[in-house]
């Protein structure tokens, strides 16, 4: 049995593992290794942290992460991941990861509901067809950020109910929220409020239903009815309603996972069997 280090990153953290030579899983969690996040500043910060695990620097890496889909980002990943003490590492995107831990090395087709959103077809170990995936800017419909982004526009317009109003001020902080928009960094904030008022499910169902609907809308259309498994928080929290969206779109939602990384670890473990 080898020793790895796998790792599922999205736009807000990562989730590491860590099997050893018996197979003894350890996890945890880190911020986002995002490529954007990557300057010499985030460098040094890690490098800092890994020093409280040197012993998982010589393990086997593989890095499954948000924006690695392109060389630029795979290259910057695997680049920091050198420069912070590993040795060994393989850079994926976590569109690789996600279909991974849904089908191994079979095939099927993808939902990313997250932070961001994306869908895609698994070719037993290949992405295809590709579908979103722009980025925030772009649209991410369907993703824990528009969600947010919906809200918080409705609260700024005066849409809200009285009721929908006192609960987004008693879990948003505003002034973060608008300086996150004035510097560009409003993807994490806003996809903060999804989370927030998770318990919140019903008061702002109607929000959710338009979320998924737009994502359908724009990444489905009227294509032929296919199965779909779901990765990621967004769309795991709320899966009565996506399953709900999807269905009337004349789509079947076979298999929700909030994280990948799980499946994903045990897939590394069964291949030393």
């Amino acid at each position: 049995m080898r020793q790895y280090l796998i790792a599922d990153s999205g736009g807000s953290k990562t989730d590491w593992c860590f099997i050893d030579f018996c197979k003894t899983t350890t996890y945890f969690t880190t911020k986002s290794y995002h490529p954007s996040n990557c300057n010499k500043a985030f460098t040094d910060s890690e490098r800092e942290f890994w020093k409280s695990h040197f012993h998982m620097l010589s393990a086997e890496v593989f890095f499954f992460g948000a924006g690695c889909l392109n060389d630029q980002g795979r290259n910057q990943l695997d680049d920091t991941l050198r420069k912070i003490g590993f040795k060994d590492v393989t850079v994926k995107s976590d569109l690789h990861g996600a279909g991974l831990a849904l089908f191994g090395n079979k095939s099927g087709s993808v939902v990313i509901l997250g932070t961001g959103s994306v869908l895609f077809d698994w070719d037993k170990g290949d992405v295809k067809n590709i579908a979103g995936g722009k980025g925030h800017l772009i649209g991410d419909e369907g993703s824990g950020f528009y969600f947010g982004k919906l809200v918080f526009e409705a609260f700024k317009e005066g849409r809200l109910t009285p009721q929908q109003r006192v609960v987004f001020e008693s879990v948003a902080d505003l002034s973060k929220i608008n300086i996150a928009i004035q510097t560009n960094t409003q993807k994490f904030i806003l996809g903060e409020l999804s989370f927030k008022l998770r318990k919140h499910n019903q008061l702002f169902k109607e929000f959710h239903v338009f979320n998924t609907t737009l994502f359908c809308e724009k990444q489905l259309g009227l294509t032929t009815a296919k199965n779909y498994s779901i990765v990621g928080g967004y769309g795991y929290h709320h899966r009565e309603i996506v399953r709900s969206v999807f269905k009337t779109f004349n789509h079947n939602t076979v298999r929700f996972l909030s994280r990948p990384i799980e499946a994903v670890v045990e897939h590394f473990k069964s291949v030393n069997d």
